[in-house]
């Protein structure tokens, strides 16, 4: 609706929707008369409830909610004055239109600017956007009405706040709906197949996973390494921090591991102490010996966990290290993962690349 209204008042009030269809005169007047205020009046109310509406504030509430509305009922009034009257009154029609329209997008601009004076995220791109919207609105209707002064130049500052604002208006709209989405996805249930810290795929979802990476590897006949990272002291500040560590300690390692591992391979959690990285053999810059060095320098070394109190706690990982080269044609995932675990979990710790140098 957004941009169908805003879209359709442009391509009338320039005089494309005339050239591409050829419409009459009268049509073309008449359209002229009621559709920038129609779509001023609509837009506004779709950018109170994108601010979040009354749960949000009151004031942008009713400003976007009445402003909108009388902008609508505005646009009827001309659209019927339009019809009625002869067509020697359809410029003064398009004076008043002119002026709902400036009307409407000054009130955006407002709207926004408290948006973001209230620190809404989104609101101080949403101002600029509005802005622009209100520089396209005077220079469309200048060149409507046929003012003097309007050059090539008004012309192109026209078309740039008409990028402009629908560039980032459209961005705008998409991002929050998506976050609105998202957000009521999570109120509403739990996805059991992602560890909700890390983000990382559990359970059945990665062992569908690592099978996927072996069916590709058994077309491509190639082999898969899969590496088990343990993080045995996972719980060493549980006495001080609570759990609240342990989040934090998961999101740290996992991006160390995503770190290291590089985004076209499989990165999963098998249980809260151990990280899974699945690669194949012949990847193109992903040795796994290369992919094991990095895990062994990212992942043991220290780092700082805060609590409410923000005094930092230092925690150093006690991390196990295994890798398993399996023949993608013949080995199980579910037995290859848990081989790997095993021998995670049994082998010698990782020493972190500081201690490694003052031995050396």
């Amino acid at each position: 609706m957004f941009v169908l209204l805003i879209g359709g008042a442009l391509m009338i009030n320039t005089g494309l929707l005339h050239a591409l269809w050829h419409l009459p005169a009268s049509v073309q007047a008449w359209l002229r008369s009621f559709a920038g205020p129609l779509a001023a009046g609509v837009s506004l109310h779709y950018l109170g409830l994108w601010m979040g509406g009354m749960r949000e504030d009151p004031v942008v509430d009713r400003v976007t909610r009445w402003g909108g509305l009388l902008l609508c009922l505005g646009a009827t009034v001309l659209a019927l004055a339009a019809l009625i009257l002869s067509p020697t009154v359809s410029r003064a029609v398009l004076w008043v239109a002119a002026t709902l329209s400036l009307l409407g997008a000054v009130l955006a601009v407002l709207v926004s600017l408290r948006g973001a004076v209230l620190r809404d995220p989104l609101a101080p791109g949403m101002l600029l956007a509005c802005a622009s919207m209100t520089l396209m609105t005077a220079g469309i209707y200048a060149q409507s009405l046929q003012l003097p002064g309007v050059g090539s130049g008004i012309r192109a500052l026209t078309s740039l706040a008409a990028l402009v604002f629908f560039a980032i208006a459209t961005a705008l709209v998409d991002r929050r709906a998506r976050d609105n989405r998202r957000l009521s996805r999570l109120s509403h249930t739990a996805d059991p197949t992602v560890e909700p810290a890390t983000g990382l795929p559990i359970g059945a979802m990665l062992v569908s996973e690592i099978e996927h990476a072996f069916w590709r590897a058994r077309r491509q006949r190639c082999q898969c390494a899969v590496m088990c990272l343990h993080l045995r002291n996972l719980y060493e500040l549980n006495r001080d921090l609570g759990t609240a560590g342990d989040y934090q300690i998961l999101v740290a390692m996992a991006a160390r591991i995503r770190r290291a591992a590089g985004f076209r391979c499989v990165v999963g959690m098998y249980h809260p102490r151990c990280f899974v990285v699945v690669i194949n053999v012949d990847q193109p810059g992903q040795s796994p010996e290369m992919v094991l060095r990095r895990l062994s320098t990212f992942a043991c070394e220290p780092m700082t966990v805060l609590w409410t109190d923000m005094k930092p706690h230092t925690f150093h990982p006690e991390v196990g290290l295994a890798m398993t080269m399996a023949d993608a044609a013949a080995a199980s995932a579910l037995e290859v993962l848990n081989s790997t675990e095993a021998a995670a979990q049994s082998s010698d710790p990782v020493l972190p690349q500081s201690q490694v140098d003052t031995m050396l």
